[in-house]
């Protein structure tokens, strides 16, 4: 497809250049952000009843536990993670947090302290410190008044061999930065630096943020006294070449903008010169290692009115042209790569013919303009001068223009503008010069319609949009002309519209794969699929009352109440085409059972992991006991689960060639604890592994 939807417009093979404003590095200004009341909020659950209070996550893990006086937490409580790995204790008093707050790590064989502070009136109040490893080493510390950042704070950072370091050092005034902030990296050494240093005030960053080498050197210089970027020195650090230079912005407002390779190779080069208004572009001749023009431009009034040069990687000059409110304005001149003067056309003050070429001298393209918007007919050539698209364009007023990425090969024709206020007529074609598409547009009435063919000039798609939604009928063919796909859309307000109606879709031999009807976007009434045969295997039945339901091959399935609640048996089929909507597969992909929409019974489903299948048996409501099979039906797992993805409990693993056991042990939360044993293939134990001391024992 020739024609690709976006807001932006590429005539031929010119594009308008991003504007130059130098080059800058800002950094966003680091703010430990208080998320604590996010936090709690989902423990904050109402509680009544006096006396001991002891809620669950599931069957088997204590979620929080505590006192209850009044109706209101009060003394020591302790609140647990989901998953189990971790639990604070903190105070109460009247049901809010005042005293102390500790949070603790739980691992296979320890429990070590992580976090300690304090809260009053349920804010943070005063140090609270993060430990690492163990509750001996401070790795953060910060300090609080009344729920804010107030005061220093400290985040130290550890090396390779564990020693610990300062990494960031920063003070804080009612919940914002203010003052110096330090930053500290490690060398290749592991020897502690001072990388950055930096200042705020109330939170924003102000003058000069200076970034260090590992030997001292300054490497970066960044002004934030204005909002413009003043006096800015980089450099790239090689351990092997010094100092490479990256970006640098002159007082005199010369900036100089180094690209580099991932091997330190520099790329390219932009350099602006603010005085005189030019921005000029380099790139490196890879094979005569020679930096060449790539393009200029110069600007007049504002960013917007430019004379915009591109060049070939020869020097010669491709072209030159004029863009005023950055429009194309004037085509000056077009040459190929070997200096030959083409014909750039008449275009003169947004008016006349604009010509546009390959490289070789070959016309790309050739487009109609009046008061810079692109009118009447349009060209768009391969190169060995077959047609690629032609169309007819009619005058209209945009209220911008975007344009793509040039590339000396040209591009691709894209006609959208803004808003898509467009006109015309486009055809697209193969390069075996048969016809690909047929777009209209009529931006008056904001309908487009669309025609697409295969490259053997048969039909493939055919559909209508208005205000970029499809409405009315929209038909797929197959390559053999044979209808595949039949849709009713329905508008039902501006820009948005919904299915409606009978949806047909087809077999490649002409049979009826399905037959689904919809309202207002909603199923409704009978849907029936049908078996490649055109045997009749499932019915899709929607009740006025809201209940639905399937039959399966004269079986009652997928039944839902008046409430929305699932009851019975609930199959899945394989996703296909349109997500299994239009077909009907021989075999379920799962049977389930609900009752009040809540899993029941044994289920069975494809296990994708080793082509077999999933046996569920529900317990309750939350724990199930698992047999996992392969695609020789042998089991190869089995045990308990906690809500249908943890798994709890003894577990079995059996060997997937013979079905002896192969693996018996505990798991806790998808994590093996305790003692699990290994079996060899004749079934014979092999070793023990004791998960809790990380030990294996042969």
């Amino acid at each position: 497809m020739c024609v690709s939807i976006g807001y932006t417009q590429d005539f031929g093979c010119y594009s308008t250049p991003t504007s130059s404003n130098g080059y800058s590095i800002s950094r966003g200004v680091y703010n430990t952000a208080n998320q604590d009341s996010l936090f709690w909020i989902k423990y904050e659950t109402p509680l009544t009843n006096d006396g001991y209070h002891k809620s669950m996550w599931n069957k088997y893990q204590v979620k929080m536990e505590g006192e209850i006086i009044d109706g209101k937490k009060e003394g020591l409580w302790t609140i647990y993670l989901k998953g189990g790995n971790a639990f604070y204790r903190l105070n109460y008093l009247s049901n809010l947090k005042d005293g102390t707050c500790e949070k603790y790590l739980m691992s296979k064989s320890d429990t070590i302290l992580s976090m300690k502070g304090y809260y009053k009136n349920d804010l943070k109040e005063g140090k609270f410190m993060y430990f690492h490893k163990k509750d001996t080493i401070i790795s953060y510390f910060e300090n609080y008044s009344e729920g804010k950042l107030n005061g220093i704070s400290k985040d130290f950072h550890f090396s390779r061999d564990n020693t610990k370091y300062l990494g960031t050092i920063n003070n804080y005034n009612n919940g914002k930065k203010d003052g110096i902030e330090k930053r500290y990296k490690l060398d290749k050494n592991d020897i502690p630096y001072l990388y950055e240093i930096s200042e705020y005030i109330n939170g924003k960053q102000i003058g000069k943020e200076i970034i260090f080498s590992s030997t001292g050197d300054t490497i970066r210089i960044e002004d934030y006294s204005s909002n413009e970027p003043y006096g800015s020195l980089e450099y790239l650090k090689d351990e092997y070449n010094g100092k490479w230079l990256i970006s640098f912005i002159e007082k005199n407002g010369i900036t100089k903008h180094y690209n580099f390779s991932w091997t330190g190779d520099t790329t390219s080069i932009e350099i602006y010169e603010a005085n005189k208004r030019i921005s000029k572009y380099f790139t490196l001749d890879s094979l005569d290692n020679i930096w060449k023009i790539d393009r200029k431009i110069n600007y007049y009034n504002d960013k917007s009115d430019f004379n915009y040069e591109k060049y070939y990687n020869n020097g010669q000059l491709a072209f030159k042209i004029l863009f005023k409110d950055s429009l194309l304005y004037t085509a000056i001149c077009a040459y190929s790569i070997e200096g030959d003067k083409l014909d750039v056309g008449t275009l003169k003050d947004g008016n006349g013919i604009f010509n546009c070429f390959y490289s070789n001298g070959k016309l790309k393209s050739s487009y109609s303009y009046e008061n810079s918007i692109c009118v009447g007919k349009i060209f768009n050539y391969f190169q060995n001068g077959d047609i690629k698209i032609n169309a007819l364009m009619y005058k209209v007023a945009p209220k911008a223009f975007s344009f793509t990425k040039y590339t000396n090969e040209g591009n691709d024709i894209n006609l959208y503008y803004l808003d898509n206020n467009l006109y015309g007529k486009i055809d697209c074609f193969y390069k075996n010069t048969s016809k690909r598409s047929e777009i209209v547009y009529d931006t008056t009435n904001s309908i487009t319609s669309f025609k697409y063919y295969f490259d053997n000039n048969s039909i493939s798609t055919i559909f209508t949009m208005l205000d970029n939604e499809k409405i009315g009928k929209y038909y797929s063919y197959y390559r053999n002309g044979n209808l595949e796909i039949e849709e009713n859309y329905k508008n039902i307000s501006k820009g948005k519209s919904v299915k409606d109606g009978v949806w047909n879709y087809y077999f490649e031999d002409g049979k009826l794969k399905s037959s689904i009807h919809y309202n207002k976007g909603k199923k409704e009434g009978e849907s029936k699929y049908y078996d490649e045969t055109g045997l009749l295997r499932r019915v899709e039945v929607i009740e006025n009352n809201g209940e639905n339901y399937s039959i399966f091959d004269g079986d009652t399935v997928n039944y839902t109440d008046t409430n929305g609640l699932k009851h019975g048996k609930w199959i899945t089929l394989k996703n296909s085409y349109y997500q299994g909507e239009s077909i009907c597969n021989d075999i379920p992909n799962s049977i389930r059972y609900y009752k009040n929409d809540k899993p029941i019974g044994i289920w069975e489903e494809k296990y994708r992991f080793y082509h077999g299948t999933k046996k569920i048996v529900w317990l309750d409501s939350t724990i199930t006991y698992i047999y996992i099979y392969n695609d020789d039906n042998i089991l190869i797992e089995e045990g308990e689960m906690v809500d249908a993805e943890m798994k709890f409990g003894i577990w079995k693993e059996y060997q997937s060639e013979n079905g002896f056991l192969s693996a018996k042990g505990q798991y806790f939360y998808n994590e093996k604890i305790g003692v699990w044993e290994i079996y060899k293939k004749n079934g014979k134990l092999k070793k023990v592994i004791d998960y809790s001391k990380n030990k294996s024992k042969r």
